[in-house]
């Protein structure tokens, strides 16, 4: 999909003194919709009973929030890459 008019004028040469000619470059119009991203998370009942304490539960909290972030940031990151929703691993 090509959201924008390729009959964009390109660079020239201008002299010193003068003016420039104004262009009216024209934008084509595109619909979006809200999409959602998910990532998943497996962890053990081991390491969730092992956790005890406000100190060690925050840093369990804080690993797993910072590997969903890396999940999520990569998806998008391919998804800019790539042009499209469907990453190409």
């Amino acid at each position: 999909m090509d959201h924008f008019n390729r009959s964009i004028a390109g660079a020239a040469r201008l002299p010193g003194v003068g003016m420039l000619t104004p262009t009216d470059p024209v934008f084509a119009g595109y619909s979006v919709s809200p999409e959602r991203i998910s990532g998943m998370l497996v962890v053990s009942q081991l390491l969730l009973w092992q956790q005890t304490g406000p100190e060690l539960n925050q840093s369990l909290a804080r690993l797993l929030i910072n590997d969903l972030s890396r999940q999520l940031a990569s998806y998008l990151d391919q998804c800019a890459l790539y042009g499209d929703r469907q990453p190409h691993l």
